[in-house]
């Protein structure tokens, strides 16, 4: 699929840790354009998406937090998941080094106290080693006290919690 080899190739080619922002062309998308069709919650019926004139470049880090978002949410519809239960309920190895008291909700809406890191590719790009390296870190904030965008982390957190 185009989308999995343009993010590898930006995922192999940009630097985190000194990219600046200010000068990276991320491209342009017209939602007009685009029909995301319907979200039956009770079937998962994502309908279909017609990506016509979709720049992959820009869509790809928006739209896969939203699919996690609605897989955490089915979660909670069907009672599988509490927003404000605490993480380590349902994933015991987060709750530790001042991890502890961090909700469901501060996780979704980026009050965890993970937001980027300088992390090296290798460790991005294992799945595994980025769970333990998670469940490890402390927080850079007690959790619901400051928020911070957590644009790698929020993937891996989101899905340990629908796991």
């Amino acid at each position: 699929m185009a989308t999995s080899t343009k993010i590898i190739v930006i995922v192999e080619t940009v630097d985190f840790g000194t990219v600046d922002f200010g000068t990276v062309d991320f491209g342009t998308v017209d939602f007009g354009t685009v029909d995301f069709g319907t979200v039956d919650f009770e079937t998962v019926d994502f309908g279909t998406v017609d990506f016509g004139t979709v720049d992959f470049g820009t869509v790809d880090l928006d739209f896969c937090p939203l699919m996690s978002t609605i897989a955490v949410a089915l979660c909670v519809q069907r009672g599988l998941l509490d927003y404000s239960a605490l993480v380590k309920t349902y994933w015991p190895e987060y709750g530790q080094n001042g991890k502890e008291n961090t909700t469901v909700a501060d996780i979704l809406s980026h009050h965890a106290g993970l937001p980027l890191d300088n992390y090296p590719m290798e460790r991005i790009l294992n799945w595994t080693v980025m769970l333990h390296t998670l469940e490890q870190r402390e927080p850079q904030w007690s959790s619901g006290t400051a928020h911070d965008y957590h644009p790698l982390a929020y993937g891996w957190l989101a899905d340990e919690l629908v796991r």
